[in-house]
């Protein structure tokens, strides 16, 4: 029977009934849910005990509400209750998942007053919440932290540290985290090492990208399309042609099917060289494929016409003008783009004199 039946057929709840309603409103992840019962409770005059107060802190915690999670837990201390390892854990979750390391280091601070051991989730949470941020100095205190209390890093928590050294381009310190990961005995996998490829391709270390290819590869592990797509960004990114052909081609013999990102790197390659010719042959390709044309993709056929020798502003105004017909909006990137390869004037023309309305309406915003 349920709390609304028994309402409508004159059966009070009891203690029980309350308690039953709030762990099934916790464990389904309904933390607003468990919150109201448990105020109903309290308000027909029924103790909230310990579980229940435990239970609500880790429906919070899971929802991701740092407020109500602390809310909860100093209301379960001001009713003299304890707070023990798995709620002081669930704490620390949901200070990471707010990405609040200040409140984390609060929270790890009283359990360590009480001769308390975070979870291995908790600790997961806040490497993750420190990597995040680009606080890998905090990331690794966390580290330590969690192998002190007897806990292995997962190899995801390895790999949010190498993304956070991919986003900064810090191959050095990627490549530390994964040497550090392999030393610790946790075998890294695609995906990490997609991220210490990604790294090399923002910081344009082509060499250390062709090494940490290959060291996946003798490691065992199959190249992904998105692995592909990182290694040709870095090519274009050192404009190395022969390298980004090389690789383009061994994604599709290795039958890894090309996306509009693959064609966009590649083209971005041709596009500095002024190889218009090489670009609109990868568009012929592209489209059989079904690979939808980006504005990215016309971006560099645009920055190819500009670069080109000779100058080739009517291949890029009839360009401009297929992709724009069919519906693809303008956006800045592209706007300068055709800017680069027709003019500004013809550019205004072609975007119907909004252009220059745009830049002065601009202008004017910034005062």
């Amino acid at each position: 029977m349920g709390m609304q039946e028994m309402a409508a057929g004159g059966v009070i709840p009891n203690s029980n009934s309350y308690t039953a309603i709030v762990f099934l409103c916790a464990r389904l992840g309904d933390a607003k849910g468990a919150e109201r019962w448990a105020e109903e409770m309290e308000g027909h005059g029924h103790v909230i005990k310990a579980r229940i107060y435990s239970a609500l802190v880790d429906a919070c915690s899971k929802a991701s509400d740092l407020t109500r999670t602390e809310l909860w837990a100093e209301r379960m201390r001001a009713a003299g209750f304890e707070l023990g390892e798995e709620t002081h854990s669930g704490i620390i979750r949901a200070c990471a998942k707010a990405g609040n390391l200040v409140r984390g280091e609060h929270w790890y601070g009283i359990m360590l007053e009480g001769g308390l051991v975070p979870k291995a989730y908790s600790f997961s949470a806040m490497v993750t919440a420190c990597a995040q941020t680009g606080n890998l100095s905090a990331a690794s205190r966390w580290i330590e932290r969690m192998e002190q209390a007897g806990f292995q890093p997962a190899v995801f928590v390895y790999s949010s540290l190498l993304h956070s050294c991919a986003k900064a381009g810090d191959v050095e310190a990627a490549s530390t985290w994964l040497d550090r990961m392999e030393q610790a005995g946790v075998t890294p996998d695609t995906q990490v090492y997609n991220n210490m490829l990604n790294a090399c391709a923002k910081s344009g270390d082509v060499t250390a990208l062709r090494a940490w290819l290959t060291r996946m590869r003798d490691a065992g592990f199959s190249a992904d399309v998105y692995t592909y797509n990182t290694v040709l960004n870095g090519y274009a990114k050192a404009g190395d042609a022969v390298d980004a052909a090389e690789i383009f081609e061994q994604m599709r013999v290795n039958g890894v099917q090309p996306n509009e990102v693959s064609y966009t790197s590649f083209a971005e390659v041709y596009a500095a060289h002024g190889d218009w010719a090489k670009i609109e042959g990868l568009l012929v390709e592209m489209t059989a494929a079904g690979v939808p044309m980006c504005s990215h993709f016309l971006c560099a056929m645009l920055d190819a016409y500009a670069n080109a020798h000779p100058w080739q502003p009517n291949r890029a105004e009839a360009a401009f003008r297929r992709y724009h017909t069919a519906g693809m909006a303008t956006c800045r990137p592209l706007i300068m783009a055709l800017s680069r390869a027709v003019g500004w004037a013809r550019c205004d023309s072609l975007l119907g004199g909004r252009t220059h309305r745009q830049w002065a309406m601009r202008r004017s915003a910034r005062g």
